[in-house]
């Protein structure tokens, strides 16, 4: 029987996320970033402990931006409808880790939201390019304004699913930002987890997962 020796997954992975969110993943497995992860079993370990009471999380953008990236990307490749038929494609451009991460509600307009906790928490964060987020029409305006410059504008952004909530709120703000983040909560963990319950380790699979990603363990 031919002996088959695994993969080091680190680039297939460090293609979708960037290298900064695999190092985050290293780390918190205990691993240092020259460390290889060799097949799926190794994945599971690391994700397992990566992912683990992720709802417990109150600042999703100081004080844990690497997962929330990987949570937004993963968001988007499992529920786009559209198979991001588009060019340049969200894929594409993903590898030269164009995508940053956006307040919905601005920091800088931290004063239209009754608990200001609700500025860093998942519902008010997305994915937008460097490009739009580099334009001050866009990146100083409000929500409306921001919803205006989608409407407005062909860009890649109105075709991810991530960026739904621009088509289907006229405002956003406390009330929204929690729905939305108990919305993609709820739709991420049910990827990992029996029941969409984080806390439970045991109830931890990654199968679904590196079939949608098309992840090649040999």
């Amino acid at each position: 029987m031919e002996n088959r020796i695994k993969l080091d997954l680190t680039p297939q992975l460090e293609k979708i996320y960037g290298k900064p969110v695999v190092k985050k993943i290293k780390k918190k497995g205990e691993k240092i970033d020259k460390d290889s992860i060799l097949g799926f079993e190794e994945l599971e370990l690391l994700l397992n402990k990566f992912l683990h009471r992720n709802t417990d999380k109150k600042n999703f953008y100081k004080n844990h931006k690497q997962f929330t990236r990987f949570l937004l990307i993963t968001l988007e490749l499992f529920f786009n409808k559209d198979e991001q038929n588009t060019t340049p494609s969200f894929i594409d451009l993903l590898e030269n880790y164009t995508w940053e991460i956006e307040h919905i509600v601005s920091q800088k307009d931290v004063s239209s939201l009754n608990d200001k906790l609700n500025l860093h928490i998942i519902g008010n964060l997305t994915l937008i390019t460097k490009q739009v987020n580099s334009d001050v029409i866009y990146s100083m305006g409000k929500y409306r304004n921001k919803k205006d410059y989608f409407s407005n504008n062909e860009i890649i952004e109105n075709n991810l699913y991530i960026n739904t909530f621009f088509e289907d709120n006229d405002s956003f703000s406390d009330s929204e930002i929690e729905a939305r983040t108990n919305k993609l909560l709820n739709e991420f963990n049910n990827i990992f987890y029996k029941n969409g319950d984080c806390t439970q380790k045991n109830d931890f699979s990654i199968a679904t997962f590196i079939s949608k990603l098309n992840l090649k363990e040999y």
